[in-house]
């Protein structure tokens, strides 16, 4: 009688086994298999109405942003004269989908206008805060005493480099001419 190779020690060979491989019995070791990316969605149409009004919406956030820090801070800054700028490229940009030079031109406009709005919100509101009353009082009487007020207002170079600076952001960012000679290079 012979005896089998597992009672004697030894190791039993392995018995063939007819097997099957499927995708997922890798090892778990083993690098996965590549897949491939899903398609790109597909580009969102440009709407201008659509930008112009994300824009100024929220160009007219950041505008009263801007008026409420100068009045509680007794100072403007640079950073916030940027943020209405940023804020309406960023409608046109983001919810109108479009660039080019009609979008940037029209958002530089409106970033004039807004950045205007704000520069008369903060003079009510500091007229308002220094002669103590209200905030419409302030209001009436910068729109009474315009001339003077933008006079007093632009006595500051500064202040000319902060509208530039607001008004230049809006056009480069609507503008977006680094996009659009990507997308040309690429066939879109």
């Amino acid at each position: 009688m012979t005896e089998s190779p597992e009672a004697a020690g030894a190791p039993a060979e392995p018995v063939a086994a007819e097997a099957t491989f499927e995708p997922n019995d890798a090892p778990a070791s083993a690098p996965e298999q590549y897949t491939a990316p899903e398609p790109a969605a597909p580009l969102q149409p440009s709407n201008l109405a659509v930008g112009l009004v994300a824009g100024v919406g929220l160009g007219l956030v950041a505008a009263l942003i801007y008026a409420g820090v100068a009045v509680l801070g007794d100072r403007e800054f640079l950073a916030l004269g940027l943020l209405i700028g940023f804020a309406v490229a960023f409608g046109f940009h983001k919810f109108g989908h479009t660039r080019g030079i009609v979008p940037g031109i029209v958002a530089a406009i409106v970033t004039l206008v807004l950045y205007f709005l704000a520069i008369y919100v903060e003079g009510a509101g500091v007229v308002a805060k220094e002669a103590g009353v209200g905030f419409i009082d302030g209001l009436r009487f910068v729109f009474e005493n315009n001339a003077e007020f933008l006079k007093y207002y632009f006595e500051d170079a500064l202040s000319y480099v902060f509208l530039i600076v607001s008004v230049g952001a809006a056009f480069f960012y609507a503008y977006d001419a680094k996009s659009q000679r990507f997308d040309r290079a690429n066939g879109r």
